[in-house]
C-alpha cells in the first residue's frame, strides 16, 4: 500500500497529493468495475495520524478485498417464514393435534447448543414463526442465525444466546417439515423458490457461516463478531472469509477489530441517520479497510488474544479505552488493549502514534454521535435505547 505524499501548509491546512489514475484504481473492485472513491473521508476527514500509519507501516498495509471475499448474509426473502423462535412452552401440534410432551423447548434446546452439542436430528423442537404459526418441527432443519449485532452479547457469538432458528431444508423432508412447508405455500409465500430435481420442492440460498461476521449498522460500539461455531449470518451483517488458506482469519479479526480497523470504518463509512448517530457500511467499504500482512500471523499468540477478545462482553468503544469524552486520556480495557496492542507492534507505531489513533478515532465516534443528538456529551453505557450497538 503506498502511503499518498501529505504537505502541511499551517496549523489548518493539509495537502494530499494523489493522481486521478490513483484515485481511479483505489474505486475499482470486482471485475474492475468503478463503484466509486471514498477519498472525501480519507484524504479530507482523515486525521494526520492516519497518513502516519500508512507511511509506517508501508507495504506491510493491503486491502482487505484483496486478500478477502466480503459476502452479503444469507437473504431468505421470507423472514417471517424462514426465521423461527423456540418456544418455552409446548403448544398443540397443527399437525398432529396434540402437545408433544417429549419435543424440545426452548430451555432444553439451548442447552445443547451450550455443551457444543446439535440437538438430536429426529428431536422435535416447539417453535413460533413471525407470523404467528405455532407448532413443531424437526431439529435438523433447525439451524442457529444470528439476524442483528444486538443478539449477541459478546464478540463470540454463542448459538445458545441467539433467539432466532433458520429453517434449513435438504431434499429429504421429514413430516413436520412437509407440512410446514405446505403451510407456507397455503400462505402464498413467493420466497418459497422451487428447486428442481428437489424432493424438498423449497429452500433458501447458499449457507454462510463465515468466521468472521462484520456489523453493517453500528452507533458507538465497534462489533466485528467470531463465529467460530459457525451459525448462519442473516443478511443484515456481513461474512468475510480469506481468499487464500495462507493468511490467517484471526489476524483479519484482529486488524478489523482493532481501533485503527475502527478509524477506519468512519472514514469509509456513512451516515445513515437516526438520533444515536450510526454509521453504515456496504461491502465496498469493508474491503477497502487496509489491513496489515504479518509473518507471524499463524502464531499461537495471536489465537489466544483473538479468543479471549471474543469471549468478553461488547462496550461502547469509548467504555473500552476507558475514556469519556474524546479529549480524555486514553485507558484501555486489558482485552482491549492486548487485541490493539499486536496491530500496532505490527504497524510498528510507538505509544504516541497509539494514543494518536486512540484519540483520533474517539473524536470522530463522539463528534457523529454528539452531532446527532445535539448533546455535549453522550451515555457511552447505555445504548440500549437507542436500538443499535
Amino acid at each position: 500500500m503506498k502511503a499518498p505524499e501529505v504537505v502541511r501548509q499551517g496549523e489548518s491546512t493539509r495537502v494530499v497529493t494523489k493522481t486521478a489514475a490513483e484515485l481511479f484504481q483505489e474505486g475499482l473492485e470486482k471485475g474492475n468495475k468503478y463503484s466509486g472513491g471514498k477519498w472525501g473521508g480519507l484524504y479530507l476527514r482523515a486525521p494526520d495520524i492516519y497518513f502516519r500509519v500508512l507511511e509506517k507501516a508501508g507495504d506491510k498495509l493491503v486491502r482487505l478485498g484483496d486478500v478477502a471475499e466480503v459476502r452479503f448474509g444469507i437473504k431468505t426473502g421470507a423472514n417471517d417464514f424462514f426465521y423461527l423462535e423456540v418456544l418455552p412452552y409446548r403448544p398443540v401440534c397443527p399437525l398432529c393435534e396434540k402437545v408433544h410432551k417429549e419435543a424440545l423447548a426452548k430451555e432444553e434446546e439451548a442447552a445443547y447448543w451450550a455443551r457444543g452439542e446439535r440437538p438430536p436430528e429426529n428431536a422435535l423442537v416447539a417453535v413460533k414463526n413471525g407470523a404467528g404459526w405455532e407448532g413443531y418441527l424437526e431439529a435438523s432443519c433447525l439451524r442457529p442465525v444470528i439476524v442483528s449485532p444486538k443478539h449477541s452479547k459478546t464478540y463470540g457469538i454463542n448459538p445458545s444466546s441467539l433467539p432466532k432458528r433458520v429453517l434449513w431444508l435438504d431434499d429429504h423432508l421429514p413430516p413436520h417439515a412437509t407440512a410446514y412447508v405446505n403451510y407456507g405455500k397455503d400462505q402464498g409465500k413467493s420466497a418459497l423458490r422451487e428447486v428442481s430435481g428437489s424432493e424438498a420442492g423449497y429452500r433458501i440460498g447458499a449457507s454462510r457461516k463465515e468466521l468472521i461476521v462484520y456489523t453493517r449498522v453500528s452507533s458507538t460500539r465497534h462489533q466485528i463478531f467470531l463465529n467460530e461455531r459457525r451459525v448462519e449470518v442473516d443478511n443484515n451483517l456481513f461474512c468475510i472469509e480469506p481468499k487464500n488458506k495462507r493468511f490467517s482469519p484471526y489476524l483479519i479479526y484482529a486488524a478489523l477489530e482493532s481501533t485503527f480497523g475502527a478509524l477506519q470504518k468512519e472514514l469509509l463509512g456513512r451516515s445513515y441517520g437516526g438520533g444515536s448517530g450510526p454509521i453504515k457500511v456496504e461491502g465496498a467499504d469493508i474491503s477497502r479497510i487496509l489491513v496489515p500482512l504479518w509473518k507471524g500471523e499463524k502464531s499461537h499468540h495471536l489465537v489466544e488474544v483473538v479468543t479471549t477478545f471474543a469471549s468478553q462482553p461488547t462496550r461502547p468503544l469509548l467504555e473500552e479505552l476507558g475514556m469519556r469524552s474524546w479529549d480524555d486520556t486514553p485507558n484501555p480495557i486489558p482485552h482491549r488493549k492486548a487485541l490493539d496492542d499486536l496491530i500496532f507492534d505490527v504497524l510498528g507505531l510507538d505509544q504516541k502514534e497509539r494514543q494518536a489513533v486512540y484519540q483520533e478515532t474517539a473524536r470522530l465516534v463522539w463528534e457523529r454521535t454528539a452531532r446527532a443528538q445535539s448533546l455535549g456529551s453522550i451515555p457511552w453505557g447505555n445504548t440500549e435505547d437507542v436500538g443499535l450497538n
